[in-house]
C-alpha cells in the first residue's frame, strides 16, 4: 500500500480512517472480485425509495482489507449486516482508484440496493457515483466525501490532526520541562493523496504553535502501513537522529514506528524521551499505549473517532439502513474525537470514555 483512514475513523473516522496507505494492485483480474457473505433469504436487486423491505443487497467498496483496522472493519460490518438478514459484499480496491471504479460498476451491474464507499480518490468517482444514484442506488460516503451521496460519515480531519498534535505538545512539556524554545525536534509522517488526508497533515503541523519547544525538522510523505512506518522511521533516524517525536498519519504508521523503535537495530536508545502519536484506536493501539508507561513502547497516544469501535460499526449500519428506508435525520454524521493516553486507555477499550 502507498496511500491511506482517515478518514474513518479516523476513520474517518480513520475515519483516515482515512487516510490510510496506498498499495499497488498485484492481481490484474481482481478489479471485479468481491468477497460475499449471503444470508439464506435472497435480497432483491431493486432499490426503490422509502421501501420497507426486510432484506437489502449492500456493497462495500473499501480502501483495503489489510492492516488491523481495515481488516476488522470489513469483518465486523459483514457480520453486522448479514446477521440482520442482508446480503453484504466487500470489494477491496487495494488503494487503486481505477480498480475501485470497476468494482463500483460491478456492484451496479449486480443490482445492489446500496454502496458504502471508502474512496481512494473521491474526484475519480464522480461519474460512477452519479450513475449509481441515477439507478436508485443509495450511496454512503464513508470517511471521504464524494461529489454526491445520500449520507456522509466522517470527521473534521484538520481537527483530528490538531488534536494529535495537542497530545504530543503536552507530552513534550512533561518529558522536556527545561527544553529551550525550538529544541525538541519533531518529524511528521503524513499522506496528502486525498483532500481529507491533506487536512489532517495541516492539523499535525500545528504542533509548533502548541508548544514553543517543538520544531518540525522534517515532513515525510509515507506509505501509511506498518511496513511503511517502520521503513520511514529507520530512514529518518539516519538523517535526523535527534528527532524526539514522530506524528504518525494513522495507527498503522505508528505501529511501524513503534516496531522500529523497539527493534534491536534501532538508533533510538533513550526510549523514555521518544514518542509517536497517531489516529485510530484498536486492540494493538491499546496494548502499545499501555506498554508506553514502562517504555516498552513509544506509541504514547492516539485520537479515537467515536466512543468505541462498536459505536462506529453501529453508526455505519444505522445510517446505511436509514438511507435505504428514507429515514435519515442528517446528511452528514460527524464523529466525536477523543484523546487516548495511558490514563484513559482502559476506559476507551471498554467504550466507557467520557
Amino acid at each position: 500500500m502507498k496511500k491511506i483512514l482517515c478518514l474513518l475513523l479516523a476513520v474517518v473516522f480513520v475515519l483516515g480512517m482515512a487516510a490510510c496507505g496506498q498499495q499497488a494492485a498485484t492481481d490484474p483480474d481482481a478489479s471485479t472480485k468481491t468477497e460475499s457473505t449471503e444470508p439464506k433469504a435472497e435480497a432483491s436487486t431493486a432499490a426503490p425509495e422509502n421501501t420497507e423491505k426486510s432484506s437489502y443487497y449492500i456493497g462495500f467498496s473499501t480502501l483495503s482489507t489489510e492492516g488491523d483496522f481495515m481488516s476488522l472493519l470489513a469483518n465486523q460490518l459483514t457480520d453486522k449486516f448479514t446477521k440482520a438478514g442482508h446480503k453484504f459484499e466487500v470489494a477491496s480496491s487495494d488503494f487503486n482508484p481505477t480498480k475501485q471504479i470497476e468494482q463500483i460498476e460491478n456492484f451496479i451491474s449486480l443490482g445492489v440496493d446500496e454502496i458504502i464507499i471508502m474512496a481512494v480518490d473521491p474526484s475519480s468517482l464522480s461519474d460512477v457515483v452519479k450513475k449509481a444514484m441515477n439507478k436508485g442506488i443509495k450511496i454512503v460516503a464513508f470517511s471521504q466525501e464524494t461529489d454526491q451521496y445520500d449520507v456522509f460519515l466522517g470527521s473534521d480531519e484538520f481537527a483530528t490532526g490538531k488534536q494529535q498534535a495537542e497530545m504530543a505538545a503536552q507530552w513534550i512539556e512533561k518529558a522536556f520541562p527545561d527544553a529551550a524554545p525550538g529544541s525538541v525536534e519533531v518529524a511528521i509522517f503524513e499522506n496528502r493523496d486525498k483532500p481529507t488526508a491533506a487536512q489532517r497533515g495541516d492539523g499535525l503541523q500545528e504542533i509548533a504553535k502548541l508548544t514553543p519547544k517543538a520544531k518540525v525538522v522534517k515532513t515525510v510523505g509515507v506509505d501509511t502501513t506498518p511496513k511503511g512506518g517502520q521503513a520511514a522511521a529507520e530512514n529518518l533516524m539516519l538523517t535526523n537522529p535527534n528527532v524526539k517525536v514522530i506524528l504518525s498519519h494513522n495507527g498503522d504508521t505508528a505501529m511501524g514506528v513503534d516496531a522500529y523503535a523497539m527493534s534491536l537495530n534501532s538508533q533510538i536508545k533513550d526510549k523514555a524521551h521518544f514518542a509517536t502519536f497517531a489516529v485510530d484506536f484498536n486492540g494493538p493501539a491499546a496494548d502499545s499505549i499501555k506498554k508506553s508507561t514502562e517504555n516498552k513502547s513509544v506509541w504514547r497516544g492516539t485520537v479515537m473517532m467515536g466512543k468505541s469501535l462498536d459505536e462506529l460499526f453501529e453508526k455505519v449500519f444505522d445510517n446505511a439502513i436509514a438511507a435505504l428506508k428514507g429515514t435519515l435525520k442528517d446528511k452528514k454524521d460527524f464523529s466525536k474525537l477523543y484523546s487516548i493516553t495511558p490514563e484513559n486507555v482502559d476506559a476507551a477499550a471498554k467504550g466507557q470514555i467520557e
